[in-house]
């Protein structure tokens, strides 16, 4: 399948799927969406599973999550302005479409209200099940979403592992496989461009509930990159639904992501579009303005 209306020109329904305890980067995205009200029109926010080691199974990683999402609504002064929505407690790979998931049954529902010509936009910045357990349970729903999804590598690359990707291979499958239309956000080698230091959040958020918390997550985080450079991936799709000049994409191919984790070419696939650039500069500009306005 080809979509036709991949970048919509006007205020765009959204859902967004998170992880948001899983790492520092989701609260950023949740802030970002709720401070860009004059172009996102959010519906619901989803809770996704997660395994690390803050967690010791996926469904405390989804309920941690939810916890985190309302946290984050509270620090926007938004509580209550927005649905929140438990979603899979376990991953999809050996389940009956991921077993009971509300967030999947919310989807499908909400997603029935759109059309091809008017769809709704599905911002997935975790490990896809509710997405792809929607998409399971309920085929019908594929010609009236689009789904931007944050995970794998960049296409040039052989290997696809990056942490969304592998958590559930056959969950990350179903959105390469199935008809429904696909943004994607390449990690490795795209995505990962857009870093930023403690020093320099610190530089340019100023003070305040929000700005403190998010500075204080990117400060504890263990895990920065050498030069204590922080990646905040999940803003990017937040990103292109904003400006897509500002997240080029290509046209290209479905990808065939096979059980190892690699990509693979294959003929008659779908047309999706993949993101290849990040203009950081213009990004952080906008991030910064409206986080530093609340």
């Amino acid at each position: 399948m080809t979509y036709t209306n991949a970048y919509p020109e006007e205020r765009v329904p959204v859902v967004l799927d998170t992880d948001a305890f899983n790492e520092v980067d989701d609260q950023f995205a949740i802030a970002y969406a709720l401070f860009s009200q004059d172009r996102i029109a959010l519906q619901v926010i989803y809770a996704a599973p997660f395994l690390n080691s803050r967690v010791a199974t996926p469904e405390e990683g989804m309920e941690q999550s939810y916890d985190e999402i309302l946290h984050i609504l509270r620090l926007c002064g938004r509580e209550g302005t927005v649905p929140v929505c438990r979603g899979a407690r376990t991953f999809l790979a050996g389940q009956d479409a991921g077993g009971e998931n509300p967030a999947a049954e919310d989807l499908a529902r909400r997603a029935m209200e759109y059309s091809p010509h008017r769809p709704l936009y599905v911002a997935a910045i975790g490990t896809p099940v509710n997405v792809s357990s929607a998409i399971a349970r309920h085929p019908e729903i594929t010609d009236r979403i689009v789904v931007l999804w944050l995970g794998g590598n960049a296409l040039e690359r052989t290997d696809a592992r990056e942490f969304n990707l592998e958590q559930d291979v056959l969950s990350s499958q179903i959105l390469f496989d199935s008809a429904v239309p696909l943004v994607l956000f390449p990690c490795g080698g795209v995505t990962d461009r857009f870093r930023i230091t403690v020093a320099g959040l610190r530089r340019n958020l100023g003070s305040g509930p929000l700005t403190d918390y998010l500075i204080k997550i990117v400060d504890q985080y263990q895990e920065k990159e050498f030069g204590g450079e922080k990646v905040i991936w999940d803003v990017v799709p937040i990103a292109w639904l904003l400006e897509n000049a500002w997240v080029p994409t290509q046209r290209v191919a479905a990808p065939v992501l096979t059980e190892a984790c690699t990509w693979q070419r294959a003929a008659g696939r779908k047309t999706i579009r993949c993101a290849v650039e990040i203009d950081a500069q213009a990004v952080f500009d906008d991030l910064f303005r409206k986080l530093r306005g609340r």
